[in-house]
């Protein structure tokens, strides 16, 4: 059973929002970008025009 901030507790694990490949539209300067790696359960890294930095998940989405 998975509960709203995405914790599965039947398989005591964290179930991410985003997954490495995947394009998305980082909020604060709207640009989009690349995610390249997990972090944790909050944080991924996402590469935008060639520089790779840490974002919360909670300040990415989906360009579409």
């Amino acid at each position: 059973m998975e509960t709203r901030d995405g914790y599965s507790a039947e398989k005591n694990e964290f179930v991410m929002q985003f997954e490495v490949g995947d394009t998305v539209l980082v909020r604060h300067s709207g640009e989009e970008g690349v995610v390249v790696a997990i972090l944790d359960e909050d944080r991924v890294s996402v590469r935008v025009n060639g520089t790779s930095f840490p974002v919360f998940t909670d300040e990415l989405e989906y360009p579409y």
